[in-house]
């Protein structure tokens, strides 16, 4: 959750002055699925009926008046297509990705609307 949330933070850090922007992550099942062994637990992402999937519900406000709120449930199930391996991009990069694509559609299109 902490670099869910750092990423949250580093996205929202580009606002407008005066804007804030809330969100409670309510829920999050992380790509992939673990596989117990010996040696530990790994992580294996196949590309099918296992996409991130995450709940948020999010408040923006401009100057302490709300300007756009809901709530959403994000999935990504093509999320292993566009990429190749999450070992080049870092450590929940399908999850950050996936609350990028959404920050942008969805807080960036309340900037765009103005």
């Amino acid at each position: 959750m902490n670099a869910l949330s750092s990423h949250l933070q580093q996205l929202a850090a580009g606002l407008p002055a005066g804007e804030v922007l809330h969100v409670d992550v309510l829920d999050v099942d992380l790509a992939g699925y673990v596989r117990h062994g010996r040696r530990g637990d790994v992580r294996v992402n196949n590309g099918r009926a296992d996409a991130p999937r995450i709940h948020l519900r999010y408040t923006l406000e401009s100057q302490g008046r709300v300007i756009r709120s809901g709530e959403d449930r994000l999935v990504d199930l093509a999320y292993i297509e566009p990429t190749g391996s999450w070992r080049s991009h870092g450590q929940f990069y399908y999850e950050k990705r996936m609350l990028s694509g959404w920050f942008a559609r969805t807080i960036g299109e309340t900037h765009a609307a103005r």
